[in-house]
């Protein structure tokens, strides 16, 4: 299923290409995300958004999800959206299936909301309850990201990881990395060298049987060691690659 993902996107598409999003999520999560976790599915979701010239949404949506759930599931609740999941259902496949279809019903909500508020931002500053959206200005230090190649991307985001992923997990980095392939204006290409950065890894640390960051971690830890070990490793498979294309 294509996502129609043009340089020239205006953030009125958000609604459309997020749902088309969820129905590919949907409808083989193992084969886009490989392991069923609500923190992969944020992190996902949200290397998708930077990749799709969407990056104000990401902080928009959360504001919005969280108001949301606060008014139609919990009044006493004041976490993030996705921890309100984990908290309740744990970070596995329940979790995972139980924020799918929060996102589809927020979907839904948002749909009408925009109907019934079209003017909503258009001064750039929000009502009460409901969240900031990003001036003219700001929305310069998100573009291109859709344009990045592979290398680009790591040097950016190794430098603060848990800023885009949440953590300095490997596996959120990972999830993070394939949303944004995914959303990027190249996706066939930059997955093919994620997949081949990811095999030349697996290879190094031996670790053919799992996911390619197991053997980092299990040298590392959960930690910016690690991350930095990620950095490092691309550098020298970007290397490796053009010294191959010179023979």
């Amino acid at each position: 299923m294509a996502i129609d993902d043009s340089d020239d996107m205006p953030t009125d598409d958000y609604n459309r290409k997020m749902r088309a999003l969820l129905d590919l999520l949907a409808a083989d999560p193992i084969r886009e995300l490989r392991i069923l976790s609500v923190w992969r599915l944020q992190a996902f979701l949200t290397g998708w958004l930077m990749a799709s010239q969407f990056a104000p949404e990401v902080r928009r949506r959360n504001c919005r999800l969280s108001v949301w759930l606060n008014e139609n599931f919990d009044p006493l609740f004041h976490e993030v959206w996705f921890t309100y999941v984990i908290n309740r259902y744990g970070d596995g496949e329940e979790g995972f299936y139980i924020a799918l279809d929060l996102l589809f019903q927020f979907m839904d909500y948002n749909d009408n909301e925009e109907k019934k508020n079209e003017t909503l931002y258009a001064s750039g500053r929000c009502e009460p309850g409901l969240p900031w959206k990003c001036s003219p200005e700001e929305m310069k230090g998100y573009s291109g990201w859709h344009q990045m190649s592979v290398r680009a991307l790591m040097e950016k985001i190794c430098v603060r990881t848990p800023l885009y992923t949440g953590s300095w997990s490997l596996s959120q980095l990972d999830a993070y990395l394939l949303g944004w392939s995914l959303g990027s204006s190249d996706p066939c290409t930059n997955r093919h060298v994620l997949r081949e950065f990811f095999n030349w890894v697996e290879r190094r640390y031996s670790s053919n049987d799992g996911f390619w960051w197991e053997g980092i971690e299990t040298v590392y830890g959960e930690s910016k060691e690690a991350v930095d070990e990620v950095a490092r490793l691309s550098m020298e498979f970007e290397e490796e690659e053009r010294g191959s294309e010179g023979l």
